[in-house]
């Protein structure tokens, strides 16, 4: 028989907290050269995540591709759903995996998990928080959407987020995509806000205070 679908929330839904029991199916024992991973998915609360992105790794990413990882590293690929288990089921090689977790609402981390022994199973609660998504819309001088255009969010004076040491733009920095839309997973604040288009032309800058609010704001680039 197979095992049902779990039941999950639409891509273009932002994440959500899921306080209801909500079933999940029986996982499958892995065989003598498999190894299984399960993450249960929970807010401070104890409440199941549905809607983050999780992958599995062979290689822990570096910070400038935490946001995204690499493709070569990424064994598998999974979207948490309303249950906030996630589970993956990889030929054992004896090394050591990662659990990434991340995609608009979460501060993407990862977790070192065991090593892919034969015939075991390693499962854990895993604790994440959802943060507010900002969303804009980048215009160029003519109110078109301006497709892939450069976008920066980054902390202002008096705002710790992922604060580091230096000031540039590393980590702070997305594209838009083809209908010049770009989300960051942001807490409310004072960001420094940047924006050109994808040659880098039309260049605007300016400071907002941003309360946290889902709404979509319209950034006009400049001539």
């Amino acid at each position: 028989m197979e095992e049902p679908i779990a039941e999950g929330i639409a891509t273009d839904k932002a994440p959500k907290a899921i306080t209801e029991k909500v079933p999940m199916a029986k996982l499958g024992k892995p065989a003598g050269n498999e190894t299984l991973y399960v993450a249960h998915l929970r807010n401070t609360e104890g409440a199941a995540i549905a809607g983050t992105d999780a992958m599995l790794l062979t290689e822990k990413p570096t910070a400038e591709f935490m946001r995204v990882p690499r493709r070569k590293f990424v064994i598998a690929s999974y979207r948490s759903p309303k249950h906030g288990r996630v589970h993956f089921m990889v030929q054992s090689d004896s090394k050591p995996k990662y659990l990434w977790l991340g995609g608009n609402g979460f501060e993407p981390m990862a977790v070192k998990l065991e090593n892919a022994v034969g015939g075991l199973s390693f499962e854990r609660t895993i604790e994440i928080e959802i943060m507010p998504i900002a969303t804009f819309y980048i215009l160029d001088k003519n109110g078109d959407f301006a497709d892939n255009a450069l976008v920066t969010m980054k902390p202002a004076d008096g705002n710790n987020f992922r604060r580091g040491s230096g000031s540039g733009n590393a980590g702070f920095t997305q594209r838009a995509d083809d209908m010049g839309e770009v989300k960051f997973t942001r807490p409310p604040g004072k960001y420094i806000f940047v924006a050109s288009n994808n040659r880098g032309k039309g260049k605007v800058t300016k400071t907002i205070e941003w309360d946290g609010d889902p709404a979509g704001i319209d950034i006009v680039l400049a001539q």
